[in-house]
This record gives C-alpha cells, sequence and structure tokens, in this order.
C-alpha cells in the first residue's frame, strides 16, 4: 500500500499539544570530516556546553545541510519496511491518530523538508516480509528497470548482498551532490565498516531511530541494587570513572542465584539475565573492542589475525565464563524477549542484557517496574579501555539508493540529506530526551545512557552478513551457543579455524565484487 505524507491542516492541531520544536541556530558550514561524533546525544541534564561552537537548544553543535535546490513538486518513492513492524516505520513516518511528541517531531520533519525541497513524500510499506521479502520487491523492481523505488529502508541483516548492491548506487558517486557524508548527522562509524574501495551502498544516519533501539546496554535493579551494593549511584560513578569493566561486572552477578522454594527454576533470584544467542552473546564482542574481520595491507577485508584473533578468543572465553555462572540466566525460543522482560521486570534479576527498546509494551513495562531500573552501557574489556563501545544488535534500519538512469540524483541526495540534518536537529535529541524521561531514569542514567548511544559499532561482517557467509553466526555466536549447552565442546579458535577456508572464500568473493562493481 502507498503512503503519501501530505501537509495538512491537522499539523496546526499537532503542534498545538505538544511542545513546540525549536530550531535556533546558524549555519555551521562543512565540518573537515574529521570528526566522527555521528551519534552524539544530549545528556538530559543540563550539562555544560562548548560556548565556542553555535549550538541547538541541546547543547549540540549545530551542523545543517546547505541545500539550496528544490525540486518543482516532484515525488520521491521510498520503501520502508512492513506497516505491521510500527517500530522501524516510525523513524519515517508518524502516527497522527495517536502523536506523542516524538511522532508530532517527525511530522513537523517530514512537513519541514517537503516545503524546503518543494518535494511530496512518498512511503510505499513493504507488504512482503520484511527480510528475504523485501529484498526479493528490491531485486523484481531492479531487474525490470521500473524504477518504483528512489530510496529504501531495509532490515540492516539483509540488505548487503550482492544482489542488492548491483541494483544501489555508490552513495559516495558525484551524483549525489547534495549529500555530505561527513558530516555528524551520518553515522562514521557504520560507514567506516561499510567502505571498500572508496564504495559505499549502505548507510544509517540520525533518521534512523532504530539504530539507538538495538544499541546493546544493561539494565539493572535499582531496589536490588540498593540491598546488595548499598547505593545504586556506585554503579553510575563506576562507569563515570572509567572502572565498569567485564571484571567488575563478573564479580557483582555471576555467584547470585538463589532458589525461592519452588520447584521452577523461572521462580529463583538471578544475578544477571538475557536473551539467548545475540543479546546475550553479541553485545560483549563490540563493547570490549573485538572484531571478525581486519583490513589487510592492501585494503582488503580479511578475517581477524595475529593480535585481533588473540583478542577475539580472549573475548570469546570470557563470554562463556560469564553465561556459565551459576548467576546467569538465558532464554532462548519463542518468546524470549517477552520472557526475558517479565522475568526481569518481575524482579527476577539484579542485571539484565538487552537492547535498549524491543517493543513498546516492553518499555511499558520497565517504567512500570516496581523496583525501578538504571541503564549502564555493556562493560569494557579492562580499563585501559579508553572508551564504552555498543554493539547495534542488526535488526534496525540502514538506507541504499536505488540506480536508474532517469533518477534525478540532486533530488534523491538532498532529501537523504535532508531527512538526516532535520533529524538531527529536531528528531533524534527528542527521542532520547523521550527515552530517558519516558523510561523515568533519573539524571545520572541518562548521563550514562548517553556514553551508550556514543559508543554504537559495527564490523564489515555483520553490514555484509549474507554476502561474507554469515560469519559473526560461524565463529561467534554459533560456536557460543554449542558450548554453553556443551561446555567443553569447542573453543573460538577451533571453530575459527574449522570455518576459516570457507569463510575466506567469500570475503575473497566479496571483495573482488566490491573492487568492480561500479
Amino acid at each position: 500500500m502507498k503512503k503519501t505524507v501530505k501537509i495538512l491542516a491537522v499539523l496546526l492541531v499537532l503542534l498545538m499539544i505538544v511542545p513546540v520544536i525549536v530550531s535556533c541556530a546558524k549555519k555551521s558550514g562543512k565540518t573537515d570530516g574529521s570528526d566522527t561524533s555521528a551519534t552524539d546525544v544530549p545528556t538530559g541534564d543540563g550539562g555544560p556546553v562548548d560556548t565556542t561552537k553555535a549550538t541547538n537548544q541541546w547543547g549540540e553543535e549545530d551542523i545543517q545541510d546547505e541545500i539550496e535546490d528544490t525540486f518543482g513538486g516532484a515525488t520521491v518513492n521510498i520503501l520502508i519496511r512492513g506497516a505491521n513492524v510500527a517500530q522501524y516505520t516510525r523513524e519515517w513516518t508518524s502516527d497522527t491518530e495517536k502523536p506523542d511528541t516524538l511522532q508530532t517531531a517527525i511530522f513537523k520533519r517530514n512537513a519541514d523538508l517537503q516545503t524546503a525541497l518543494d518535494v511530496k513524500l512518498n512511503f510505499i510499506a513493504n507488504t512482503k516480509d520484511d527480510g528475504p521479502g523485501m529484498n526479493e520487491l528490491i531485486l523484481a523492481d531492479s531487474k525490470s528497470g521500473g524504477g518504483a523505488y528512489h530510496i529504501v529502508s531495509q532490515y540492516a541483516a539483509y540488505t548487503g548482498t550482492m544482489q542488492n548492491i548491483s541494483g544501489f548506487l555508490n552513495l559516495n558517486s558525484a551524483r549525489l551532490y547534495n549529500m555530505d557524508l561527513t558530516k555528524g548527522y551520518w553515522n562514521q562509524s557504520f560507514i567506516n565498516e561499510a567502505t571498500a574501495y572508496g564504495k559505499l551502498f549502505v548507510a544509517v544516519g540520525d533518521v534512523n531511530l532504530s539504530v539507538y533501539d538495538r544499541c546493546h546496554v544493561v539494565f539493572f535493579n535499582k531496589a536490588e541494587a540498593t540491598e546488595r551494593i548499598g547505593d545504586f549511584d556506585e554503579l553510575y560513578q563506576t562507569v563515570l570513572d572509567g572502572d565498569w569493566t567485564y571484571d567488575y561486572f563478573y564479580e557483582l552477578a555471576s555467584e547470585i542465584h538463589e532458589d525461592n522454594g519452588t520447584t521452577a527454576e523461572e521462580d529463583d533470584f538471578y544475578g544477571v539475565a538475557s536473551i539467548h544467542n545475540s543479546e546475550a552473546w553479541d553485545g560483549f564482542l563490540y563493547a570490549m573492542g573485538g572484531k571478525l574481520t581486519q583490513v589487510d595491507d592492501n585494503g582488503k577485508r580479511v578475517l581477524v589475525t595475529d593480535s585481533n584473533l588473540e583478542k577475539a578468543a580472549n573475548i570469546f572465553d570470557k563470554v562463556s565464563a560469564f553465561w556459565g555462572a551459576d548467576g546467569a540466566k538465558t532464554f532462548g525460543g519463542a518468546g524470549a524477549s517477552q520472557k526475558n522482560y517479565d522475568f526481569f521486570c518481575g524482579g527476577q534479576a539484579l542485571f539484565d542484557v538487552d537492547v535498549v527498546y524491543h517493543y513498546a509494551s516492553g518499555l511499558e513495562q520497565l517504567k512500570e517496574m516496581e523496583d525501578g531500573f538504571g541503564v549502564l552501557p555493556m562493560p569494557k574489556l579492562d580499563a585501559d579501555q579508553k572508551e564504552y563501545l555498543t554493539g547495534v544488535q542488526d535488526a534496525h534500519n540502514s538506507m541504499a539508493v536505488i540506480y536508474h538512469n532517469r533518477f534525478d540524483y540532486g533530488m534523491i541526495s538532498a532529501v537523504l540529506e535532508k531527512f538526516c540534518s532535520l533529524s538531527y536537529r529536531d528528531v533524534r535529541p527528542l527521542y532520547i530526551e523521550k527515552i530517558v524521561k519516558g523510561q523515568t531514569l533519573d539524571a545520572n542514567s541518562a548521563e550514562v545512557f548517553d556514553l551508550c548511544i556514543k559508543g554504537a559499532r559495527w564490523d564489515f561482517a555483520d553490514i555484509y552478513a549474507s554476502a561474507t557467509g554469515n560469519i559473526r553466526n560461524k565463529i561467534w555466536r554459533g560456536p557460543l551457543t554449542n558450548l554453553l549447552s556443551a561446555p567443553g565442546s569447542t573453543s573460538f579458535k577451533n571453530a575459527y579455524d574449522s570455518k576459516a577456508e570457507a569463510l575466506t572464500t567469500k570475503l575473497d568473493e566479496m571483495d573482488a565484487f566490491l573492487e568492480e562493481v561500479d
């Protein structure tokens, strides 16, 4: 079904019932490309502002696009994930029937974009499944030359296939002259990992709120932390002092397993809970600075070797020890996310490793949690690690531009640039406030939440997962799952050695493809 966003009179009504989103800054000009703070966010507590630069109302440097072109009312077709997955459509379109401040800001952003560029936004909701089914739509349109879509917003785990890329335009192409991918509203960590031979076919920017939704974090139970630690603020201070490490986390959680007197293990109290597989295993890898691929001296992506291999193996052993401890509980199978929400929000775990936002009902459970909760980043490998890093679950959206010889790429690039710049200015900071304040987090938790979001990281192997042989599943997630069900059955190096030849072949194929593709 096609949904065309129109500038309606209802906008005025919406803006009367919510705080007005104010733009109050001057243009700051182009960046020099050295600023990689694509995910900078406000602290939420009125922290210090650098007054040497123009700032917006959240205290961030005010960077704006510099687009002056208009496009005579032309329509821009944007293929987005299915309408039944509201979490992944909300960053593009708004719910005007039940608007909140965030939805109203998104509505206003779209209206401002259409007015500024003189375009009409036409959002086309995918009617197939949001993985291979959506790829079939993209491929069919590419093969037919129909040109039904200009921009695609797709499930990140499925976007970076060779077939898709063959139908995408290189985002570094001079044709996209209205995009400046060095600006702070484009995520530099993702772009750096996704780029090969100077070519980039998928990207994320501040329009993609789903990136922040899927960041791995550690929730904690405030009441239980107060009882067991003495003052839950000590956890925040440990983070801010740079001492929130794997060893510290393990010491707090690993031995807490208290029998509550029933035969059901689910009635017990644990030190830490999570969801079997992605949430429990993956977040630690990137948080502790691990990688699965690296760039060799020839600029080619290869499996990790030498010190990077040793580090990944070390993190693997630590994750295995963590989730193999008596105080750890994971949920798998159908409904695992809900089971984990129920368990943690029901006061049966001190900590919970999860993503920021699975779905709205889960957030409601957190907000209503009797014991109260706070948010911490995933732990560092050790205190020598300079910053907190955050793995991003690959259910978020990434963006691409369809190749077609009749498309107006000046218009398409202007639309994408404007989406990200206006989102940086008016939507993404409000999203952070909504998450922080909507979850009734205290000021310290808001400051720590800032660190979680800033630390978002990716690996080339995840961005192009299927094209490179699903490296993470083969040498990280799968072996960890097997090891925890059968202790002593494998190790990272065993899994690596058994899969390295086949995965290297896939990486070689992807490398040759990326080197040759236009």
